[in-house]
């Protein structure tokens, strides 16, 4: 996150000057008037601030309308991420010419008060809570990632703010830039006096100003307050003389604020701070007055007008998922209250079938909670709960991964901050959950920003309850860790690959796979895990029969055929005698590609006799992936024959299925799936079910028809 982001506003002809409304007043009755005097709650910090100040300036406006006057409709704690993303996505539709189609992302950046206001005009403003703000520098990535304040809110948000009445912005100094360049200094200060009359006019009428203050040093400085007489604010220090004419320097800042009262007597203004240390401060009148000090002062009035103003946007139509004739009808569910899953790099949805007709969905929230949703046959419908865990298991917002191999029981595993692993095991009878940090409660075990993944022994088998977790570890190794659902014994980790052989925030993938024949039903024959390599090229170890991890390719694959940020995903399958595996990815390019081993049950290490392929996915077209794309495969024995499908979205974000290497299909024909929304795939009373963020916010759950029907789903 950045600090103290200021947009210039410029003059636009387009802005409605401020002109007072209220009934006349004379000199006398403009000596002092506070707002916060008269109404301190409307006034008060709801929460931290973002420092983005002209985002917490104009929450601050927004939350005292909300106070005053009929406006009961408007929410008293405004969401800032709502307002910052509506903001910069206005810009971008007004430059595009297209007001009804969201734009493709948007990216971290300065805004101005008239585009915050804007965005309130045009959207108004939902529940803090319900759109809550993201302090993303904790989560550095180190490259571009689109998430979080870059996110889209969901259609439930914009549902809730449409129901406050417009507001209309005003400006108060609004004065073209062509004859503001032409005045000498005296007449600046003419003009400057003109905008402070209007701000006393305008706190008169019963409303607080926005405006913009330029710092002449490298921080905040002031003059503490006197025992009686500032009511315990201290008042910011003089312009420096040297600066008066001069302006500020450049590497200074500048910061939005509230002008909430005025005191005619002192010459002074009142300023609501949105710096966290100092919540209110005095400014001399020689503040406002000077052009190159001040600058952009606004207010915000109740239009009365209500349901009528705001912008109908496109909206994808569930009917795009029923084109697939090769497959079948599409079924799709939304999920209730899913709106919050995270869109990190390596996010997931984790999706279990314990039994028939029971399905289990895990999630990590952009608020750092892990989520669950559930259906069971008895009413179908879709359950929530958040999983209660401790505050030393917080996960940063990315993998989450869920094996069962018990019909009442499950397990998950997620990552925090600082790099321990957690696990979340749940059983159908109370006590319902237990979570920990495995490994002993270290820290500093896995890089929490890349993968994760999980395999759990056969049901009915000596190693039913044996769960193997991998990590990266924050050199760029890969760990093995063995730990069992039994919540006793010791957890143990091994090193499978030394550090700096993976890309640190690489994507990871395993795979357990039986014997296809039947010969050795009760053991758990070969394990594989799969991952990019520092370089670009695929890299994997397996274990079988020998209990001995060994390279699945006899020789290093070529560099740079993956892109390192790009999701991968194996599956195996079986055909006649032999076993395969292939590892699905996206080159740098962007093309789909998938690569080929033949594994061994003994563990040969010169089993890998296709060597690395690296081929290209039928595609005719050769739609690229997104540079965010996730990408899930899934292989699974359906009624004696092996089927095989992977999942993942083109540039357009329209998303593509490709079963056992076929053409790919796509899914929809709009934007119905967010732009590098997670994904989760399983098989669900031998169906196909996928899941998704849609283009509304909430998460969906697509069944797939063309495998055997399924009966309450």
């Amino acid at each position: 996150m950045v600090r103290n982001w200021y947009q210039p506003d410029g003059f636009d002809a387009k802005d409605k000057p401020y002109v007072y409304s209220g009934p006349p007043k004379d000199r006398n009755a403009l000596t002092s008037i506070s707002l916060l005097a008269s109404d301190s709650v409307a006034l008060k910090r709801y929460t931290t601030p973002t420092e983005i100040p002209v985002l917490d300036a104009v929450c601050a406006a927004f939350r005292f309308l909300a106070f005053s006057g009929d406006n009961r409709h408007l929410v008293t704690e405004p969401s800032r991420r709502f307002i910052y993303y509506n903001a910069r996505a206005v810009t971008k539709m007004y430059d595009a010419g297209n007001h009804t189609q969201w734009p493709r992302r948007v990216y971290n950046r300065p805004v101005g008060i008239r585009e915050a206001l804007r965005a309130v005009n045009l959207y108004g403003a939902c529940l803090e809570s319900k759109f809550p703000w993201v302090i993303e520098e904790d989560f550095d990535y180190g490259f571009d990632v689109s998430w979080a304040i870059n996110e889209r809110p969901s259609d439930i948000t914009y549902d809730e703010a449409s129901h406050g009445p417009l507001l209309e912005p005003y400006r108060l100094d609004h004065y073209p830039s062509e004859e503001v360049n032409m005045l000498e200094d005296h007449e600046l200060a003419v003009l400057g006096a003109l905008t402070l009359s209007k701000v006393r006019l305008c706190i008169a009428e019963g409303y607080p100003v926005i405006f913009a203050f330029h710092l002449f040093w490298d921080s905040f400085k002031f003059v503490k307050a006197a025992q009686s007489g500032d009511q315990g604010y201290p008042t910011i220090e003089m312009i420096p003389r040297a600066r008066r004419l001069a302006g500020p320097q450049k590497e200074h800042t500048t910061q939005a604020a509230l002008i909430v009262a005025f005191d005619h007597i002192k010459r002074r203004v009142l300023v609501q701070s949105m710096m966290e240390s100092i919540s209110f401060f005095w400014m001399p009148y020689e503040w406002i007055i000077n052009f190159r000090a001040t600058e952009s002062f606004w207010m915000l009035r109740n239009s009365g007008i209500r349901g009528q103003g705001r912008p109908v946007m496109e909206k994808a139509s569930n009917d795009t998922w029923r084109k697939w004739e090769e497959i079948g009808l599409w079924t799709l569910e939304r999920v209730p209250k899913s709106s919050a899953v995270s869109q990190a790099p390596n996010s997931s949805i984790a999706l279990v079938s314990r039994k028939e007709g029971h399905l289990d969905m895990f999630w990590i929230s952009e608020q750092c909670t892990v989520e669950r949703s559930y259906r069971y046959p008895s009413d179908g419908k879709w359950q929530q709960e958040t999983v209660p865990i401790k505050s030393e298991e917080t996960p940063l917002p990315g993998a989450i991964v869920a094996v069962s191999a018990h019909e009442d029981k499950l397990d998950i595993f997620w990552m925090t901050k600082n790099g321990a692993v957690c696990n979340g095991s749940w059983q159908q009878v109370e006590p319902k959950w237990y979570t920990r940090r495995i490994l002993q409660e270290q820290d500093g075990i896995a890089e929490p920003r890349a993968g994760l993944a999980a395999t759990i022994g056969r049901r009915n088998t000596p190693f039913e309850d044996i769960i193997n977790v991998y990590c990266v570890g924050p050199d760029g190794s890969i760990k093995h860790i063995s730990t069992t659902r039994s919540w006793t014994g010791t957890d143990t980790a091994t090193l499978l690959s030394g550090p700096g052989t993976a890309y640190r925030c690489t994507s990871l993938s395993a795979v357990v796979d039986g014997d296809h024949r039947g010969v050795d039903s009760s053991a758990r024959l070969i394990e594989v895990v799969v991952w990019i390599a520092a370089d670009g090229s695929i890299d994997g170890k397996m274990i079988a029969r020998s209990n001995q991890w060994v390279d699945i390719w006899a020789k290093k694959g070529p560099a740079n055929v993956a892109r390192l940020s790009s999701r991968i995903s194996a599956v195996h399958y079986g055909y006649q005698n032999d076993r395969f595996m292939s590892v699905h990815f996206a080159a740098p390019d962007g093309k789909m590609k998938k690569d080929y081993a033949i594994i061994s049950a003994d563990g040969d290490p010169t089993h890998g006799k296709l060597g690395h392929r690296n081929e290209s996915l039928n595609l005719t077209k050769q739609p690229s992936s997104r540079p965010d794309s996730d990408i899930k495969a899934l292989g699974w024995n359906d009624m004696g024959e092996w089927d095989d499908v992977v999942l993942w979205q083109d540039e357009d974000s329209k998303m593509f299925l490709c079963y056992w290497g076929l053409i790919p299909r796509q899914l929809f024909d709009s934007n119905g799936v967010r732009r590098g929304s997670p994904f989760g795939l399983s098989v669900y009373g031998g169906k196909l079910v996928m899941a998704m963020k849609l283009d509304d916010g909430l998460i969906g759950v697509g069944y797939c028809g063309r495998w055997k029907s399924f009966d309450g789903v």
